[in-house]
């Protein structure tokens, strides 16, 4: 049993490490896209990617307070890991799509003041 639980926290802290990655990367390859002027493909991966912090704080949004204490680390992640794709945007968009986007964090933000 001690050994499994071992095995599992190594696993889960392998896992943590290699999708911090795995953000960081996306992060710079949304940036990488707008520095050679391909603005619909930064677009597109933003898009699916922001899809995905959605949903997980439509869903912890939806969760009583108690639990979200549980989850309070996982929801500021999920926040600022979305702002910091949100931040990208802001270095090379402007007008209506970044009004939107911004304001559609923002009422994400809402969601847990």
């Amino acid at each position: 049993q001690i050994i499994s639980n071992l095995c599992l926290g190594r696993y889960i802290t392998i896992i943590f490490y290699k999708f911090s990655l795995l953000f960081f990367r996306i992060s710079k390859i949304i940036n990488s896209y707008y520095k050679i002027e391909k603005k619909d493909k930064a677009r597109d991966i933003f898009e699916k990617i922001a899809v995905k912090y959605k949903e997980n704080l439509e869903y912890f949004s939806n969760i009583s307070n108690t639990t979200k204490n549980s989850y309070a680390e996982e929801i500021y992640t999920d926040i600022e890991r979305y702002r910091s794709l949100v931040d990208v945007l802001i270095s090379y968009e402007e007008g209506e799509y970044l009004e939107n986007k911004m304001k559609e964090f923002n009422d994400y933000l809402d969601l847990f003041l």
